[in-house]
C-alpha cells in the first residue's frame, strides 16, 4: 500500500467518522427539541389558516406568512443543522396539502393535523440519511480513475 493508499484510507475513514457524529449529534437534537417544532409549525399553520385562503393557496404568501416565520421560531441548534439539509421547505409543500382543509374559500386545520405532521415530518428529518455530495471521476497522479466530491 502506497502513501497514497494510506492518507486515501486514512480520509475516507476520517469522514465516515465525522458523518456518524453529526448524524448521532442531529438525531438527539432532534429528539430534545421536536415537539417545539411541532408546536412552531402548528402555530404558523393556524395562524395562516385563520388568515384565509390567499395565504395558504399563494406560494408566495405562504413562504413569506407561514414557511419562513416557522424557520424563525426553531430553536437554534435545530436551525443549525441547515433549512436545506432539513428540506423544510419541501416539508411545509407537503404540509400544506396535507394539514390543511379547504371548504368554499374557508380554511381549517385539520383535525388531525399533529398526527399529520408527525407521520411528515420523522421521516424527513432522518438525518442520517442526507443525499450525497455529486461526485465526479477524475484521474489521480498514478493514472487510476478516482472519485471526487464536489
Amino acid at each position: 500500500m502506497g502513501l497514497f493508499d494510506t492518507i486515501k484510507a486514512a480520509t475516507n475513514q476520517a469522514k465516515q467518522t465525522v458523518f456518524t457524529a453529526s448524524s448521532g449529534t442531529a438525531a438527539q437534537l432532534w429528539d430534545a427539541h421536536k415537539e417545539i417544532v411541532y408546536d412552531s409549525i402548528l402555530s404558523y399553520a393556524t395562524k395562516a389558516a385563520q388568515s384565509g385562503n390567499t395565504y395558504i393557496s399563494d406560494d408566495e404568501k405562504y413562504q413569506v406568512y407561514v414557511i419562513d416565520p416557522a424557520w424563525d421560531l426553531l430553536p437554534l441548534p435545530i436551525r443549525m443543522i441547515g433549512r436545506q439539509r432539513l428540506r423544510w421547505d419541501a416539508i411545509f409543500q407537503a404540509a400544506r396539502e396535507s394539514l390543511f382543509l379547504v371548504d368554499d374559500g374557508m380554511v381549517s386545520l385539520h383535525p388531525d393535523a399533529r398526527c399529520r405532521l408527525e407521520k411528515l415530518l420523522s421521516p424527513q428529518l432522518l438525518i442520517g440519511e442526507v443525499e450525497k455530495p455529486a461526485t465526479d471521476a477524475t484521474t489521480n497522479p498514478d493514472g487510476e480513475q478516482e472519485t471526487v466530491e464536489s
